[in-house]
């Protein structure tokens, strides 16, 4: 049964590492994790770009895990736009102008940078970079 969603509607899921694994229970953070993404799936299609995709399958490449809990959520794979690039160079250059040490940018940038570029709201369990950098964006984040 299809879920009603809000027209043009976007949402751009990132759980973090805690991917589910076969046969294991899943931590409670995952509960919670997975409990926010079906509620956000109701409401709006989920997307998630490649760098996420990676993200989630550290640590042990289950693709078709994966891939099954994707298509659940009926999760739209999208390419991160050409855009987005000048976005994150331009939140990476600001963080290390703030003192950051990083030589090159994390997955936030490329993720915050996405969503901002193709206006999305990000699922994350960790607000504070895309708070830092990227301080329009719109984040779901479970409590």
């Amino acid at each position: 049964m299809q879920s009603a969603r809000a027209p043009g509607a976007r949402l751009h899921a990132r759980l973090g590492g805690d991917a589910p694994s076969t046969g294991a229970a899943l931590p409670f953070i995952v509960h919670r994790a997975v409990d926010r993404l079906q509620a956000c799936s109701e409401r709006a299609p989920l997307h998630i770009n490649l760098v996420i995709y990676t993200e989630l399958l550290v640590p042990e490449p289950e693709v078709a895990v994966l891939d099954a809990m994707l298509d659940v959520f009926e999760t739209q794979r999208s390419a991160l736009p050409w855009y987005s690039a000048a976005l994150a160079a331009k939140a990476f250059s600001l963080y290390r102008k703030r003192g950051g040490v990083r030589r090159s940018p994390r997955s936030d940038f490329y993720i915050g940078a996405h969503a901002a570029a193709s206006n999305l709201t990000v699922l994350t369990r960790d607000r504070t970079p895309y708070r830092s950098h990227f301080p329009r964006l719109m984040l779901v984040c479970p409590d």
